[in-house]
């Protein structure tokens, strides 16, 4: 794991091409997702704040995650990393 920012813009990106997965405009963005050669696990729904989490030598190269306060989640993550 490289690190995890909490990115609230994410969500207005295209997740990408699904395979598998849901979409509902607005509403949920989860499952497996190909963009730029990279796979990318989403478990996002609108009332929720994202986290990127980035991976390394991993199956998926980031997880965007719903979480319920993004910049403390990414903070505890990040935190976690720097006691490795």
């Amino acid at each position: 794991m490289r690190g995890a920012t909490a990115d609230p813009g994410v969500s207005r990106e295209s997740a990408g091409v699904r395979a598998p997965g849901t979409y509902v405009p607005r509403v949920i963005t989860d499952g497996t997702y190909f963009r730029g050669g990279e796979r990318t696990c989403w478990n996002l729904r609108a009332s929720q704040e994202p986290v990127v989490v980035e991976l390394t030598g991993e199956r998926f190269a980031r997880l965007v995650l719903g979480v319920a306060d993004a910049r403390a989640t990414a903070e505890e993550i990040e935190q976690a990393l720097s006691r490795r």
